[in-house]
């Protein structure tokens, strides 16, 4: 069984476990008679989620995040063990702003408050690398901005002016060639050593460190001057996230041999699937090429009479991750948020 037909079963699985959750056909019986008929039941609307990892290189735990978005009442959520976190939305209409504050990070109290912005309801992180994103977008106090959203003061983000302040704070920072096109803002992400957004951020700490700046100070300037900061002299993110990388131990080399695939949906995760032999493709260009073009997915969605779209996709070291969402409409309608972690060993 090749590792295509092996993910297909794996998905198709859970796609069935999930609609056996969420309940069979319903049958509604209509009762005749000489004066009254018993209307149809109203189908429910399916909710969506909002969610993602608080953390700055290693996870805010306990945090309280805050969701505030264009439409609909405020969100809040607390951060897990691993800086995860997640709100179910109902009323609430994108874009969305988000913040974290409180909690704890190693052990020590979180003093500092990190935001980010959604444009798409899914994934969404918040980290010192968002931070400095929004700092930049607003040119001013994230904190002070996102106080001051209320029911008549509703977040106006938009995807032109996000994505340049996220492609300038990247270009600034000296993290293009390492994140290699990934977003912070919607990557799938664990804050454990050896994942390269949790590397990325550590090693952006250090270099800090080692230029003699501060992350406060550092936002500061960014937000007091948006689009002509200038980066302290002796920060070196490459120096930095290369000890950051070797101390952790992760290789940007592939190797042959085994591939591991694990599927999570809606919080249910499927026992991970082995296929050997794999080979570890050469770039992330060509691991959601192929990824893109699967036609397993296309054949998931079309069992269910929807669509499976693919969110995201990174690829980094020996591992994959791709984010997406699965719409079926039988037997029953339903939107499945699937992440899909592929490990070479």
């Amino acid at each position: 069984m090749n590792s295509g037909t092996k993910l297909g079963l794996a998905l198709a699985l859970l796609s069935g476990l999930l609609v056996a959750c969420g309940g069979g056909t319903t049958t509604t019986t209509t009762t005749t008679t000489a004066a009254t008929t018993t209307p149809p039941t109203t189908p429910a609307v399916t909710p969506t989620t909002l969610g993602g990892v608080a953390a700055i290189g290693a996870p805010v735990v306990g945090g309280t995040v805050s969701v505030v978005c264009a439409g609909g009442s405020t969100l809040t959520s607390t951060t897990s063990s691993t800086g995860g976190w997640t709100v179910t939305i109902t009323d609430q209409t994108l874009p969305c702003a988000t913040q974290v504050k409180n909690g704890t990070i190693s052990g020590v109290a979180n003093t500092q408050l990190y935001h980010a912005a959604a444009l798409a309801f899914g994934t969404v992180n918040i980290t010192p690398l968002t931070d400095l994103i929004m700092a930049n977008m607003l040119g001013s106090s994230p904190t002070t901005w996102f106080s001051g959203l209320s029911t008549t003061s509703r977040p106006v983000v938009t995807a032109a002016t996000l994505d340049a302040s996220r492609t300038r704070i990247i270009n600034a920072l000296g993290m293009t060639s390492t994140l290699n096109g990934g977003n912070p803002l919607t990557a799938t992400f664990t804050a454990a050593p050896g994942n390269l957004y949790d590397d990325a951020l550590r090693a952006m700490s250090a270099a800090f460190a080692t230029a003699g700046t501060n992350y406060a100070q550092m936002l500061a300037a960014v937000s007091a001057n948006p689009t002509s900061f200038v980066m302290p002299v002796g920060y070196n993110f490459a120096v930095s996230y290369a000890g950051v990388t070797v101390s952790t131990g992760t290789t940007t080399t592939p190797t042959a041999g085994s591939l591991v695939v694990s599927v999570t949906a809606l919080g249910i995760a499927t026992p991970p699937i082995t296929v050997n032999p794999a080979t570890a493709p050469a770039s992330q260009t060509a691991f959601c090429g192929a990824m893109t073009s699967d036609a397993t997915f296309a054949g998931l969605a079309r069992t269910g009479g929807g669509t499976f779209t693919i969110n995201s996709c990174t690829f980094t070291g020996k591992v994959g991750v791709v984010n997406a969402t699965l719409v079926i409409t039988a037997p029953i309608a339903l939107t499945v948020p699937y992440v899909i972690t592929y490990t070479y060993q």
